[in-house]
Parts: structure tokens; C-alpha cells; sequence
């Protein structure tokens, strides 16, 4: 059984058990949840009886929630040279 665990450094790894674990293997952990997840075994932090503890590959995650949308105060705004005189207006013009 493969399982999430917190390692002493804070970050997130897996328990391993039953099975010998191998750096750069890719394993599917089951969350509590019963969904699954394949991960990549980065490092073996320890093992002993059976269980092997181990760091994962730390994949990128963007946060906000907002589903990868620029935050409002960021959100780009659309740049004309000028007026809009060959464009829809934008409403720059007053």
C-alpha cells in the first residue's frame, strides 16, 4: 500500500509498504478520498520492516483558485496607439 506522508522537512512525500521502493519509479498513491494519483519517487528518506518513506518530485501549482486567471489588479488591458477608430472601442476614448 502506498500512502501520503508529511516528512521532516515539511514537504510531502509517500509511505511505500510491501513493496521495494526505487528512486525515479512511479507509483499510484490512493488519497483517503479513493481517488489516485501517480507520483515520481524523487529520494528514499529512510526505510526499515517492510516500509519505505520517500521524498516525491514537487510538481509546479498555481494558486489562487481562479482557475490560472490573471488576478484582477494584474489582468492585462488591451493597449491601442491612439483612438479606436479601426477597432471596436474599448471605451478609452470617453
Amino acid at each position: 500500500m502506498i500512502s501520503y506522508a508529511k516528512l521532516r522537512s515539511g514537504a510531502w512525500g509517500v509511505r511505500v509498504q510491501g513493496d521495494p521502493a526505487v528512486v525515479g519509479a512511479i507509483v499510484t498513491v490512493t488519497k483517503r478520498s479513493g481517488e489516485t494519483k501517480s507520483e515520481t519517487i524523487s529520494e528514499i528518506v529512510g526505510q526499515g520492516e517492510g516500509v519505505a518513506l520517500c521524498a516525491i518530485h514537487q510538481t509546479a501549482r498555481r494558486g489562487g483558485g481562479r482557475g490560472g486567471q490573471f488576478p484582477r489588479s494584474y489582468r492585462p488591458r488591451p493597449y491601442f496607439v491612439g483612438r479606436c477608430e479601426d477597432a471596436p472601442c474599448c471605451g478609452c476614448c470617453g
